[in-house]
């Protein structure tokens, strides 16, 4: 089209321009904030590796998250937070110690794998007679939460680790021990009584790892723990004993426990 004849060419162009402005602004003022994102671009590359992490427990992780979330709904006392899954409200505490839970377990590549455990816990009270040494048996394996058994090396009635591997283990004994002796009972000097965890039925130094305990009329309950390493060749036993090192039988309770893991080669 040719320009007015009162306008120049010029000023023809100009308000060309402007109008052109004018429409563009208002497209972008009627174009309301839903309107839809144009296609994504292409990502960048990737970024370098890093570092490797610590090898953590599963149990401190989640151990963390459950304290991160329980300061935070202490904090702002709004224990009601959610998320919507599936339709349905979720507690986010809840729902996050889940999936870090979930995590873990598919990432069992940085979880160390113990081929030989165990825990098991004395099924009959035993007595010592003074003067003697006894072998604990007739163990049971427990059910409650928290018990656990790797392998199977252990014979529960003759009371014995047997090791599958030639390796280092760390055992520990839990040793429950009752008395009947009164405030008036006079007990001679050094009386006491031994647990020991010893290596093919041999208690001697070396082969063994013992504690010690004096007897005090004053608490006829008390408890022995005897915790250390040994190494143990394939096929080998381990076992508890107790020594009584007094003029009075001693009774091992039920529940004293006894447990180990395979350390290494």
């Amino acid at each position: 089209s040719t320009a007015s004849p009162t306008q120049s060419p010029f000023n023809a162009w100009k308000d060309f321009l402007e109008k052109a402005k004018e429409e563009e602004r208002k497209k972008l003022q009627d174009c309301p904030i839903t309107c839809p994102a144009g296609p994504r671009g292409d990502g960048g590359p990737p970024g370098p590796s890093g570092a490797p992490g610590k090898n953590v427990a599963k149990s401190d992780v989640i151990a963390i998250i459950r304290e991160v979330f329980e300061e935070y709904f202490t904090a702002t006392e709004k224990c009601g937070l959610c998320v919507k899954k599936n339709h349905t409200s979720v507690n986010v505490f809840a729902y996050v110690t889940k999936k870090a839970q979930d995590h873990l377990l598919s990432n069992k590549a940085s979880i160390a794998v113990i081929p030989s455990a165990f825990h098991m816990e004395l099924q009959y009270a035993t007595v010592v007679d003074h003067g003697s040494r006894k072998l604990l048996i007739h163990y049971v394996q427990p059910s409650h939460r928290g018990a656990f058994v790797r392998g199977n090396g252990v014979d529960v009635q003759k009371g014995l680790f047997i090791a599958p591997y030639s390796a280092i283990y760390r055992f520990s004994a839990m040793v429950h021990l009752h008395h009947s002796l009164t405030s008036s009972t006079v007990l001679n000097k050094n009386e006491h009584v031994i647990a020991y965890i010893c290596l093919d039925f041999s208690c001697t130094r070396n082969r063994s790892i013992k504690f010690v305990s004096g007897i005090s009329p004053n608490s006829r309950q008390f408890t022995l723990y005897a915790d250390g390493i040994l190494y143990v060749e394939a096929g080998h036993t381990v076992g508890i004993y107790v020594e009584n090192v007094s003029g009075h039988p001693i009774t091992v309770q039920t529940r004293s426990s006894f447990s180990g893991h395979l350390v290494g080669a």
